[in-house]
């Protein structure tokens, strides 16, 4: 049994303490980052429920005033709410024939390559609830970060920028700090970070009467999604994706990407540096496309490239672009 990454930092950072004697593990972990970019930079922090984490947010500043000598001003206090946060249990299996592993000849890597078909869709899973996991419609996934900024004028309206799109071909970009004091990941009290791999070994497999000797692997992963502080999650949401391909045309109808990304910088509160946390903006392909193009129109200096993790990420003003192909183009219009 072994447990891919443990009560630190993120998978990347993991990858780079495992034994050099665990090539398996590392080569896991590797698969997890190049599937999903944003595992690079998403920090994962224990939580302090059996199930999830609960927060406690400020929701009311205490009030202030100016007073006369002689005279005094009313006392005042904040106002907080607790908010907690679900993880989901996420699970998957792969197993190989073992006549197939003897005729192989390489039983580690055949059932390497099982492994890692199902890590794939797992990954792919994980990063779909990241964005839109909903309890209310599925409870046994978390709260993923469309179900939370999803009003225009709900209490994190103030947080989503309106690109004017309609119907149900729009995208989103989002801008997130993560960090402890904005966005991580969970993991349930007591438990690990990371994915639980466990060989089984040889297992006996019964079909219709038949009979048939595999040998199989288990993963589990107890994760989640916490937004310590909501004001550090920006949505650039309503980005129709049909306008986008009008861009530079006489009839451009297009979302400003560029100048709505600008927007979202300037809704960072105070010194980003001051929270502790790291900012990226999330964009799937479509999007991270059409901004490339939008910056040759004019040479701005905007993007550039920069070393992250052993690998070159485009950044916008120094912001790296982490691309997440989860964020559908099939958004239906906030409002």
């Amino acid at each position: 049994m072994a447990v891919i990454g443990n009560d630190v930092f993120t998978f990347a950072d993991l990858a780079k303490r495992m034994d050099p004697n665990m090539r398996d593990i590392a080569s896991v972990v590797e698969v997890l980052n190049n599937q999903n970019d944003i595992l690079k930079f998403l920090p994962w922090m224990e939580g302090n429920l059996p199930t999830g984490h609960r927060t406690t947010i400020r929701a009311g500043k205490p009030t202030v005033g100016t007073r006369r000598i002689n005279q005094g001003v009313a006392p005042s206090k904040s106002i907080t709410k607790q908010v907690d946060e679900g993880t989901m249990l996420l699970e998957g299996w792969s197993e190989a024939d073992t006549e197939l592993l003897r005729l192989g000849g390489n039983e580690g890597a055949v059932r390497a390559s099982e492994d890692v078909a199902t890590l794939e869709s797992m990954n792919d899973f994980f990063s779909t609830t990241f964005f839109y996991g909903n309890p209310a419609l599925n409870i046994d996934r978390y709260l993923g970060l469309a179900p939370r900024y999803n009003s225009l004028s709900g209490e994190y309206g103030g947080r989503i920028i309106n690109a004017g799109g309609s119907g149900s071909d729009n995208t989103s970009i989002w801008l997130v700090g993560l960090g402890e004091r904005g966005v991580h990941g969970i993991y349930p009290k007591g438990t690990k970070a990371g994915i639980e791999r466990i060989d089984l070994g040889r297992q006996v497999i019964s079909e219709s009467g038949t009979r048939r000797t595999v040998k199989q692997t288990q993963f589990i992963w107890h994760c989640g999604l916490a937004v310590k502080d909501y004001r550090h999650a920006i949505r650039i949401g309503n980005i129709d994706v049909s306008n986008l391909a009008t861009f530079g045309s006489g009839s451009d109808t297009s979302a400003k990407l560029l100048r709505h990304m600008i927007q979202a910088m300037n809704k960072i509160p105070g010194n980003p540096n001051g929270y502790g946390l790291k900012y990226v903006f999330l964009m799937n392909e479509t999007t991270k496309t059409w901004a490339d193009i939008m910056t040759t129109e004019k040479t701005n200096g905007a993007f550039a490239l920069k070393e992250i993790h052993g690998q070159e990420f485009t950044t916008f003003r120094g912001i790296p672009i982490v691309k997440c192909d989860a964020i559908t183009d099939a958004e239906s219009a906030i409002s």
